[in-house]
């Protein structure tokens, strides 16, 4: 039996085999590995001379896709400390607020996010304020001292954490999720799934691997983790633009890329050239649901498969998911399963009441068993139960069907959102749906909808309701179908509830 990876010990080893291979593109300009392990060595030399560089100190760091953030996170990662992850997206003033809610030595962030108001909340907790240039990662340097006495660190001690991640915040108020160390090792043994394992002994790959997604998601920091625990290079963009991402494929020819859902429509819309694509075999997705005639219309045109992952924050990363193996076997078969559990999840359908398992082709509740899962179990063996509606059939293919938790109740009538959401989806016109409960005085709540067209669609809100009357019962129906150039977006190109729900409310007045 193999042993499980050690991730710290593994982030040392990496850096270590030969300082000056190329490890990191960002914009055209490479910093090799011994550039990565200096600009860390340079931060823990800062937390050092604080004493605060042991085991578990957390240090809260603001992601943005760049090369501080890499030597930040790999050095981080490496000390086995805990990385407190802070958005890139938020205004300085919301910035301030995230601050104050961690537990850290110290708050690593670039000049620009410095105001008075974010090193007024660095102090008000106490922790060091540490400054550093996006591209240099070797100018770590403390702008205000920690304000905490040595016997505080406790307190700033989080035991056997790799990341605090925080959710999307997507469907509420996001959260900040413990992935432990453990997790991290069992995500990157799982990740077997899809390709081969690190080599052993562990040597530096000669491909390079095209991060698109931004390193405050979940999907930007893993991946970066994972192909550096490979021995794998990375070519990052500074945020996802199409055009960049086009030209990285085409610089670094990878076979497997890993793309938003998003993205699969862009490269179908802007009719991008086959040649541009020809080395991929294979286009990983996650974050968000992908359509099957989505999926079906991308690899009849440039015949490059579509690889599914089901995943969350709370999973450290994907938990199931399509092999290209299983993708060329089962692709009409299994249409519109996310794929197979990875070898180390163990999945089980039941009843939304009772909680009692279910057979196969039933759909209830998901529940998963995993050493990855960075969440409490709901039962002694281990269980751990997700809001996700799904089918699992006796191949182990699994079906998501919705969220127990995506329900609208209409004056009494229980709406899914999600399955609204997914029938405007079918409507030839519409590329994206998002469905939310709006507030009414004598129903409750009622269903309201923003949709994305397709290119050249000619069609208004009046006439997709109509539509609807066709394929759902009139209490489904949303009182409103608002059309939107664009949808409400998270960092991770997933549609953002919240966000939807502002507009909507803006629409209505």
């Amino acid at each position: 039996m193999t042993e499980p990876t050690d991730l710290p010990r593994r982030m040392r080893d990496v850096t270590a085999i030969d300082p000056s291979a190329r490890a990191l593109q960002i914009a055209d300009r490479w910093y090799s590995w011994g550039d990565i392990a200096a600009g860390g060595e340079v931060l823990q030399n800062v937390l050092d001379s604080m004493g605060a560089s042991a085991p578990g100190a957390g240090v809260a760091v603001v992601m943005r896709n760049g090369a501080s953030t890499v030597a930040a996170t790999v050095s981080i990662v490496a000390a086995n400390q805990a990385i407190l992850t802070l958005s890139d997206l938020v205004p300085n003033e919301r910035l301030a607020d995230t601050i104050r809610a961690v537990r850290a030595v110290a708050i690593v962030a670039n000049p620009q996010d410095w105001t008075e108001a974010t090193l007024a909340s660095a102090r008000d907790i106490g922790a060091a304020a540490i400054s550093v240039e996006r591209d240099d990662p070797s100018t770590f340097a403390v702008l205000q001292e920690a304000g905490y006495a040595a016997g505080d660190l406790v307190g700033r001690l989080h035991p056997g954490v790799a990341l605090e991640m925080m959710t999307s915040g997507t469907t509420g108020p996001p959260k900040r999720i413990p992935l432990t160390y453990a997790s991290l090792s069992a995500a990157v043994d799982a990740s077997r799934h899809y390709a081969s394992s690190a080599e052993e002994p562990l040597s530096l790959r000669k491909s390079v691997a095209v991060v698109a997604l931004p390193m405050v998601h979940m999907g930007g920091v893993w991946t970066t983790l994972l192909n550096f625990a490979e021995g794998r290079a990375v070519a990052m963009l500074p945020k996802f633009q199409i055009d960049g991402w086009i030209e990285l494929i085409r610089e670094h020819r990878p076979i497997v890329a890993n793309v938003p859902p998003a993205a699969l429509t862009m490269l179908l819309d802007r009719e991008t050239p086959k040649a541009d694509l020809v080395s991929l075999k294979a286009l990983t997705v996650g974050t968000a649901p992908v359509s099957p005639e989505l999926a079906e219309r991308f690899e009849a045109t440039y015949g490059i498969s579509v690889l599914t992952v089901y995943g969350a924050t709370e999973f450290a990363g994907g938990v199931a998911g399509w092999s290209l193996a299983d993708r060329r076997k089962h692709a009409q078969t299994k249409r519109g399963s996310v794929g197979r559990s990875h070898s180390n999840v163990e999945m089980r359908v039941v009843d939304r009441d009772s909680f009692a398992p279910l057979p196969f082709g039933d759909v209830g509740l998901l529940e998963l068993r995993s050493a990855q899962l960075a969440i409490d179990s709901v039962d002694p063996d281990g269980w751990v139960r997700t809001d996700d509606l799904a089918t699992v059939d006796a191949d182990g293919f699994l079906w998501i069907k919705g969220r127990a938790d995506d329900a609208i109740i209409r004056g009494g009538f229980k709406v899914s959102a999600g399955q609204v959401a997914e029938t405007l989806r079918t409507h030839p016109q519409i590329r994206d749906a998002a469905v939310v409960g709006m507030p009414d005085e004598r129903l409750g709540e009622i269903p309201h909808a923003a949709v994305e067209l397709e290119r050249d669609a000619d069609i208004d809100g009046n006439a997709i309701r109509g539509w609807l009357r066709d394929h759902l019962s009139a209490y489904q129906i949303p009182a409103r179908v608002l059309v939107v150039e664009s949808l409400p977006r998270s960092a991770s190109l997933k549609v953002d509830s919240v966000g939807v729900r502002a507009l909507l409310a803006e629409a209505i007045g």
